[in-house]
């Protein structure tokens, strides 16, 4: 029997006449996040950056003239858990897939969505082996080794640190490749990484590492770590008596005073984007998302982030006068002066996008302030 591509079944169904009652097929579009578990407080966040996304572009009358149908999946904070959701898009012959955020995940649902055809578009996984599961993975964030090197080269120039230690989950690809990737620049440039501690997954109790690079005398502590191990760790930090600054990744985000217990003495943390960019589409998404989820969160990177993969879905959509899945990658490829509320977009050759950076502080608060931007 001839059997045809999942994406020219998608295409034929979406250019058929549409519904008896004369509406057009919806483009379907899998929003994978997790939304329960370990990444819960932050991921639902980004699934409602996506969410803002959709419910704008239907109402001003869809993509191609059909609506966009947000398909909402939930990862349950884990890798099994993420090639499962994959697995359920597919089924569903999903157009394209948004999500997922953090790096573990996204690298469970990036092999099935390559080879499924499926375009996929990561908003928060900065792990650079995720787009190169193949040509079908995109991501509207930097990458590790950019935010990694971008931290040790303002630790090193702007803060002039000299000796730096680094406290590190073992086993999360994230949180051994940011410190690679740190070692390997602050080096570099000069600097002396003077001791490198893992801790487990699901730690409690961080007072032994601690005090092992408490002894080694570091001008800064390195500490990429998800906000809950953060927060744990400044805490038992500041019971011990560490007064060094902390130095963070992406993945700190406000809610880590949640485990603190009160404000961060001193930390900088690197970020995407900040609700204080003066792009005037960064100014309505925020305005936006606030009215309709009444919240005012300074940490909506990630939400930011997978507003700007909907869109470019849908600008990408558009370009390729098709809903067809190959003429999507194609057109995301050629991805050229898009304007994103996190600024404008285009892809390298890993299909990873050309953008700065940003450096919050955190001094004595509970939530951080801008501090500067660094460019590419």
């Amino acid at each position: 029997m001839n059997k045809r591509p999942l994406g020219i079944l998608l295409l034929l169904s979406l250019t058929a006449l549409g519904n008896a009652d004369g509406k057009k097929e919806a483009i379907p579009i899998a929003a994978i996040f997790g939304l329960t578990g370990r990444a819960a407080t932050s991921n639902t966040r980004h699934l409602k950056g996506a969410q803002l996304a959709v419910e704008e572009v239907n109402a001003k009358g869809g993509v191609l003239g059909h609506p966009l149908d947000l398909i909402t999946l939930d990862n349950e904070s884990t890798a099994v858990g993420s090639a499962e959701a994959a697995k359920k898009a597919a089924a569903k012959n999903v157009a394209a897939i948004v999500g997922a955020s953090w790096s573990d995940h996204s690298l469970a649902i990036a092999p099935i969505a390559q080879s499924a055809g499926i375009p996929m578009i990561s908003n928060y996984s900065t792990n650079p082996k995720v787009t190169r599961v193949g040509n079908y993975i995109f991501r509207t964030c930097y990458v590790d080794t950019f935010q990694a090197g971008i931290m040790a080269r303002f630790a090193r120039q702007r803060l002039k640190l000299n000796r730096v230690a680094i406290l590190f989950e073992s086993g999360s690809e994230y949180s051994v490749g940011l410190s690679v990737y740190f070692r390997k620049e602050f080096d570099r440039l000069g600097g002396i990484v003077i001791a490198a501690v893992p801790y487990l997954k699901d730690s409690l109790d961080f007072s032994d590492q601690l005090r092992q690079i408490q002894e080694a005398r570091p001008q800064a502590i390195y500490l990429p770590a998800y906000p809950k191990e953060a927060g744990m760790v400044m805490r038992q930090a500041s019971k011990i008596g560490v007064r060094v600054p902390f130095l963070g990744s992406d993945s700190w985000g406000d809610t880590m005073v949640q485990f603190l217990g009160g404000p961060v003495r001193d930390g900088y943390e690197v970020k995407p984007w900040s609700p204080k960019s003066p792009n005037p589409l960064n100014r309505q998404f925020v305005l936006a998302y606030r009215k309709k989820f009444g919240e005012d969160h300074e940490d909506l990177s990630g939400s930011a982030l997978a507003y700007d993969a909907v869109m470019l879905l849908v600008d990408a959509i558009r370009r390729a006068g098709t809903p067809e899945r190959a003429k999507i990658r194609e057109a995301l490829e050629k991805t050229t002066g898009f304007q994103g509320v996190t600024g404008p977009i285009r892809f390298d050759p890993e299909r990873n996008p050309i953008k700065g950076a940003v450096i919050n502080r955190y001094k004595n608060s509970t939530t951080s302030s801008y501090f500067t931007t660094v460019e590419p």
